[in-house]
């Protein structure tokens, strides 16, 4: 492998007379020769089936014959030129595959219950190993394997049309890396975990994603219908994700899923145009996201999720950064930024913020920029609605003979007193307040604190 090689290239496209002539260099990774430079990909189905057979990393001719000390023991491993090698260093078939093996990587792997690796490398000017597909991938059902990859692109192209990528079904402590990109020129979603069939042994369990983990570097997915959706039973399970660029939606999950119980790790959500992070069915989950609009207008995090705890920066434009949609209810949100501001739909008053002072208090309704409800009628509550903490400063005390205070778990204190100026009356988040008075009414401002 000490030799410095070149490759030249004489070939013609079908249906071309021209024969095209290209030098590459190539150079030595680990047992192979890897040709530095990238063929030019087309969107448009179709446009790219001469690349079919075409590889990134080719081998030198006598590595295809069996050699026990290149095998690893224990994994299936695939190859970037197509090769599919067995735990026991055998190879299985993958001529005329759609998916530069991958789809019989998987297979393979799921149904002979083995680990499996995915080699990789960087290439010099040229980022990493690319493994294109034509077709969708799907990772069946599976229990108990470790799935691992070098550095890595899989790249679907427009021919997927509005399929996922990628879909992984049911899996039960399975450990799945890709440590790479993800690179999908289709219309729907890059990656989709949707358990859709029984696990292979606790088949009573049912169809469902759970205790397993999920770690992808990157997905870049531009123009399409989204990088990241969850749908089905999904729970008690690891997301862990470092950048997510573009599509209409980052991450989604879907109205109907069993979401929760998980939790969702991306550090760098960006360049959306649609929603950044969109949870419709999420409960008792733990995200740790940053959204950066990147020049587009999305809307950052719309959650109707309920008992999760969000922790994020959320850099945004004219759109809103966090809405709370009708359902949403005993969230906590620890916010860096919000420079979009809030909009708060909530039905239940249980979400609480809690806010950096770099964010301005009339995005939030923060400090004396919270809206201050008019005085009801003698003996009508008024509850706090916004996901503060709020003081209740008494301006001028009215004719006030009695009032009362509920809290969120609906227990009821009384007070047989009138108000005074100055006074500060402290509601938590979902906290009512009830005046009752003969003549004046009091003059109140409400004013939120964190």
């Amino acid at each position: 492998m000490d030799r410095q090689l070149s490759l030249e290239l004489k070939y013609q496209l079908p249906g071309d007379q021209q024969v095209i002539h290209r030098r590459l260099l190539l150079v030595p990774i680990d047992t192979a020769y890897v040709a530095a430079g990238r063929p030019r990909i087309q969107r448009i189905p179709g446009a790219n089936e001469h690349l079919k057979g075409v590889y990134d990393k080719q081998y030198r001719p006598q590595f295809n014959e069996f050699k026990p000390e290149l095998a690893r023991r224990g994994m299936a491993i695939l190859y970037p030129d197509g090769r599919l090698q067995t735990e026991e260093g055998s190879f299985v078939e993958t001529t005329g595959t759609t998916t530069s093996g991958l789809q019989e990587f998987f297979d393979y792997c799921t149904k002979q219950h083995v680990d499996g690796y995915i080699v990789g490398g960087s290439i010099p000017r040229a980022q990493q190993v690319v493994y294109r597909c034509w077709t969708p991938v799907r990772m069946h059902p599976a229990q108990g394997i470790r799935i691992d990859t070098g550095a890595i692109t899989i790249q679907f192209l427009s021919d997927v049309g509005n399929e996922p990528g990628l879909t992984i079904d049911s899996c039960m402590m399975n450990d799945i890396r890709i440590r790479g990109l993800i690179h999908y020129l289709g219309e729907g979603f890059a990656l989709s975990i949707n358990p859709q069939n029984p696990l292979p042994l606790d088949r009573f369990v049912g169809n469902t994603f759970v205790d397993s983990s999920v770690y992808i570097t990157a997905i870049a997915c531009k123009d399409a219908g989204g990088a990241v959706q969850f749908e089905g039973e999904v729970n008690f399970s690891r997301f862990k994700f470092t950048e997510i660029n573009h599509g209409n939606y980052g991450i989604h999950v879907k109205k109907g899923a069993s979401f929760s119980n998980n939790r969702i790790t991306c550090k760098h959500v960006h360049g959306q145009l649609n929603t950044s992070i969109l949870d419709e069915a999420g409960a008792a989950n733990v995200w740790e996201v940053n959204l950066n609009c990147d020049a587009k207008d999305p809307r950052g995090i719309v959650t109707a999720g309920r008992d999760s705890i969000w922790m994020s920066n959320i850099n945004s434009r004219s759109g809103p950064g966090l809405v709370l949609e009708k359902s949403a209810r005993g969230n906590q949100f620890i916010l860096m930024g919000l420079n979009g501001g809030l909009v708060n739909n909530a039905q239940t008053p249980t979400n609480r913020i809690y806010a950096s002072n770099s964010t301005p208090a009339e995005k939030l309704g923060a400090g004396f920029a919270r809206e201050t409800p008019s005085v009801p009628q003698s003996g009508v509550a008024v509850t706090n609605r916004d996901p503060f903490p709020t003081v209740v400063l008494i301006k001028n005390p009215g004719d006030v003979v009695r009032w009362e205070l509920t809290d969120c778990y609906g227990q009821q204190e009384s007070f047989e007193a009138p108000l005074s100026a100055g006074q500060g009356i402290y509601l938590g988040v979902g906290e009512s307040i009830r005046i009752h008075y003969h003549g004046a009414p009091p003059e109140w401002r409400w004013r939120a604190v964190q």
